[in-house]
């Protein structure tokens, strides 16, 4: 893993554990991510994201699982690039398994047929107009609305 003092710590990914929300993405949409964790940080919400290249392994697969158990919430950015990710839609049937609440944030027009059936058939939160602040409050709102009340 990179060393975790290069990056700012409000999306720096951390071996800490109790995070509001695990945050899936392509790293094509790297960008729109750190807008949506900064947002979330300015708000009280501390993201667990994997913002630099982490060679793939049996390992490293182990902490994602672990820090998407450990969140409260599992924030799923969508793209077309998410859609054609493997890790990515394996995460979302971890978070799935664990019973996390998903919350999906459109980023880029997606097609949702491309995506899989349990994602295509959640209310995504539209951000494609790249603009942060009614989504980061959306995002916020979904993660503290309890559904089964």
């Amino acid at each position: 893993m990179a060393d975790v003092q290069e990056r700012r710590p409000e999306v720096a990914v951390s071996e800490q554990r109790g995070h509001d929300v695990f945050v899936s993405y392509s790293r094509a949409d790297r960008d729109a991510v750190v807008r949506l964790t900064e947002g979330l940080a300015s708000k009280g919400k501390r993201a667990w994201v994997d913002l630099e290249d982490i060679p793939p392994s049996a390992e490293w697969m182990a902490e994602i699982r672990a820090a998407i158990e450990a969140a409260n919430g599992y924030l799923v950015v969508v793209s077309p690039d998410l859609a054609r990710s493997k890790v990515c839609t394996e995460e979302l049937e971890h978070a799935r398994s664990a019973g996390k609440r998903i919350v999906p944030v459109l980023v880029r027009p997606t097609d949702p047929e491309s995506v899989p059936g349990s994602l295509a058939a959640l209310n995504w939160i539209d951000a494609t107009d790249g603009s942060t602040d009614a989504e980061v409050e959306r995002v916020v709102q979904a993660l503290d609305t309890d559904l089964e009340h």
